[in-house]
């Protein structure tokens, strides 16, 4: 029913706090907290998980973890070291299969159907994997194993940390029936709150609900809902990663109430932005810009061109008209403010499209 194909998700545990505390053994079992200082306005880059018992979580603001962990040790990021780490564990998993897609500096896909080790068991694999990683760089990590994608990367979530979890063929179905449908792959917030609607909390649900009704009330994406609840994920491990997007955003020392500043700072990040696609030869389809206001809430508008281009009054004609359609003196104050292109091509490639 299912592919032959053997695919490892490995997710390093708490990776920038459990990195501080390894190079700092006094900070071993303590709640550590790598991010801003609690009187900034900075956010949690990684919490440990002594500090995640308190409630903390990556992206919460660095006051909001201080109230709930007062206790914490708040420390600056190292990310040239995190990333150093992080590119010398990747080279790691490469010697045992060059198939391997990294998803960050901490987190990767491997395909292990094939491997330099010689191994057929992909749990003996994973083992072999997980004890070098501990000898040699003295972290830990939680592995997934599956005959896909999806599924090997929700298992390696199921017990963290240094957990390792096997889903066999036989087991999909069977493993993924009562997890929440939050589980899957582009469920957010918004998807799952409109499957809750329908009587959908888990992901055996969605196969009860049916093809024609996801269909009906979900649209497109409903088909590869249906499909996922089945355990069906075709993508290949993929090697080379395109850049899906090129962007910058900023969070302001105090929350701006004067929208025209905010639209400086929004022309700033473009420019930015512009002058690398530029530099890496990139053409972009779409124009994006997040707002995020006092209270936290975000969004996120976005237009999308006919063609791709690098046509900067275009580009800058467009962000400024959504800017304008959503913020003015009477919006609540901004705390940060982003902008990118996506839909991102080669200019090569803009120029063949076109000529075919």
């Amino acid at each position: 029913m299912f592919s032959e194909r053997k695919i490892l998700h490995l997710d390093m545990d708490a990776f920038f706090s459990s990195i501080e505390q390894r190079d700092n053994p006094k900070l071993l079992g303590k709640p550590v907290i790598v991010g801003g200082s609690p009187q900034s306005r900075g956010v949690v880059c990684t919490a440990s998980y002594e500090a995640r018992a308190f409630g903390v979580r990556s992206a919460m603001s660095c006051a909001k973890a201080y109230q709930l962990c007062p206790q914490g040790i708040f420390i600056r990021p190292r990310l040239d070291h995190y990333m150093k780490i992080g590119k010398n564990i990747m080279e790691f998993y490469r010697e045992v299969t060059p198939l391997v897609e990294p998803l960050s500096c901490d987190e990767a896909y491997l395909d292990i159907t094939e491997n330099n080790l010689g191994i057929g068991d992909p749990a003996e694999v994973a083992s072999i994997l997980k004890n070098k990683i501990k000898q040699h760089f003295g972290l830990t990590v939680s592995a997934g194993v599956a005959p896909n994608k999806m599924v090997a990367k929700i298992s390696s979530d199921q017990q963290k940390p240094d957990g390792l979890v096997v889903v066999p063929n036989e087991s999909v179905m069977g493993f993924l029936e009562f997890l929440k449908v939050e589980k899957i792959n582009g469920v957010g917030p918004k998807m799952a709150q409109k499957l809750h609607q329908k009587e959908i909390f888990q992901i055996g649900d969605i196969r009860l609900f049916g093809l024609e009704n996801c269909l009906k009330e979900f649209g497109s994406f409903g088909k590869t809902l249906y499909q996922l609840s089945f355990g069906h994920d075709p993508r290949p491990v993929e090697i080379f990663h395109r850049s899906k997007s090129y962007g910058a955003e900023t969070t302001f020392s105090k929350d701006q109430n004067n929208p025209s500043k905010v639209r400086l700072s929004l022309i700033d990040l473009f420019e930015r932005s512009y002058e690398r696609l530029l530099r890496k030869n990139k053409m972009a389809k779409t124009v994006s810009i997040k707002i995020r206001f006092d209270d936290f809430s975000t969004v996120t508008r976005a237009i999308s061109f006919f063609d791709h281009h690098q046509n900067k009054e275009r580009f800058e004609k467009a962000i400024l008209e959504l800017f304008d359609q959503h913020i003015d003196h009477r919006s609540p104050p901004i705390r940060l403010i982003g902008f990118s292109f996506s839909g991102l091509l080669d200019s090569q490639e803009v120029r063949q499209l076109t000529f075919f």
